[in-house]
């Protein structure tokens, strides 16, 4: 049960830091874009001709990356924990 307490904590903490990365990143990059609209004029016809509508659920794929946080930190603990009781 420590292990899985330990891991939930763990994994929040990892996806708190890359939320956080992420967020900060778009940001930077979103105050820094100054758009060229003559050379987009120039180059029209590459245009795509088809729509995309989104990917999937989001849920899904956060689910996803928490759950794969969450089994990395628990394998990371318990190694952890075995080299520190070889140690001692």
């Amino acid at each position: 049960m420590k292990l899985i307490t330990r891991s939930l904590i763990g994994a929040t903490a990892l996806f708190g830091i890359y939320t956080a990365g992420t967020l900060t990143s778009g940001y930077i990059k979103t105050k820094n874009y100054e758009p060229d609209f003559e050379a987009a004029w120039e180059d029209a016809e590459n245009l795509p001709s088809e729509a995309a509508f989104g990917q999937g659920p989001a849920l899904v794929s956060l689910a996803g990356l928490f759950g794969g946080m969450v089994l990395s930190s628990a394998v990371f603990l318990s190694v952890y924990d075995k080299i520190t009781l070889e140690k001692v």
